[in-house]
């Protein structure tokens, strides 16, 4: 069996770092020189480990208010973030 290149907490810091990526499993992977195979293999580890651990992605929002409506003829839904 093939060692694998990086140790078990660098596993853990990818899968968290695929967690919060913005692209497709093919592109992350490719970024990382890694398979697709691979992160599946890891991802299901850790999930099975951390069956009641949440994780947490950092937000960057580029505008202090954020108001996006939505209508339709009988709803109406509107979200709004502001800090």
């Amino acid at each position: 069996m093939k060692k694998s290149m990086f140790s078990i907490q660098q596993w853990e810091e990818i899968v968290n770092q695929y967690q919060c990526f913005n692209g497709t499993i093919n592109q992350f992977c490719q970024t990382k020189g890694i398979t697709k195979a691979q992160l599946y293999y890891y991802r299901k580890k850790f999930n099975d480990q951390n069956q009641d651990s949440i994780e947490f992605c950092q937000v960057t929002l580029e505008s202090t208010k954020v108001t996006k409506s939505y209508s339709d003829t009988n709803v109406t839904f509107e979200l709004r973030i502001v800090f």
